[in-house]
């Protein structure tokens, strides 16, 4: 590889990750990835043409039993906004579910699955829209309700999603993604509280009021 492709390569790199929406894989920045860019670029124009491959090898693009280098990384929790709150808001599965409907469902005509983080007094920390989807389905791994939760320390979820047809009858997946939450919840000693699913017109299923989900909100 000549020392042109090396670079032409580089800026590839660049202009990828300036088209990306500003973090990358682990929630490296951009400007920490730009900056080992610029880095190689500086390095590699200063090599001579045989001594390329190092120069590739480097970058950590190395084949099968090269050397490389990775990033250590760490995660961040980004505040997007606030809502307010009062503790009693969860103290029912009726009120939890008002008060997700009114703070986050309400904006939305796409079915929704939000996590509510809360602390082992009960109260709720944080808020996490886990994932967005289409009218009538959204889909979202166990592993992804779970990432917030774990990264803030939360000691208990409380899950919610919406079905903007109005009617919150679950549905088999949604008895089946309470289930496995709850196991992997068990695993990872973070209890889910209950399963909300949001209907229209005040309309709700509680999982835990159906003694499916395992104790209340207010941890009783």
């Amino acid at each position: 590889m000549t020392k042109k492709e090396v670079l032409e390569m580089l800026d590839d790199m660049e202009g990828r990750i300036l088209r990306s929406n500003g973090f990358i894989a682990g929630f490296v920045t951009q400007g920490f990835i730009l900056e080992l860019i610029d880095r190689k670029r500086a390095e590699v124009a200063a090599l001579e043409e045989g001594n390329m491959m190092g120069a590739v090898v480097a970058t950590g693009m190395a084949g099968e039993g090269g050397h490389a280098r990775i990033p250590i990384v760490g995660l961040q929790i980004v505040v997007d906004r606030y809502v307010e709150y009062l503790r009693e808001e969860l103290a029912t599965s009726r009120k939890a579910a008002e008060w997700v409907e009114r703070n986050i469902i309400r904006r939305s005509n796409r079915e929704l699955v939000v996590a509510v983080c809360c602390d082992s007094g009960g109260r709720a920390t944080n808020i996490d829209v886990v994932a967005k989807g289409t009218v009538n389905c959204c889909l979202a791994s166990v592993a992804e309700i779970f990432k917030v939760a774990v990264i803030s320390n939360a000691v208990n979820i409380i899950l919610f999603h919406n079905h903007p047809c109005g009617d919150p009858t679950p549905s088999a997946k949604d008895e089946e993604t309470t289930r496995k939450v709850r196991e992997v919840g068990e695993l990872l000693d973070i209890g889910l509280l209950d399963h909300i699913i949001i209907g229209s017109d005040g309309a709700y299923y509680s999982f835990m009021e159906n003694n499916v989900a395992g104790s209340s909100p207010d941890g009783a």
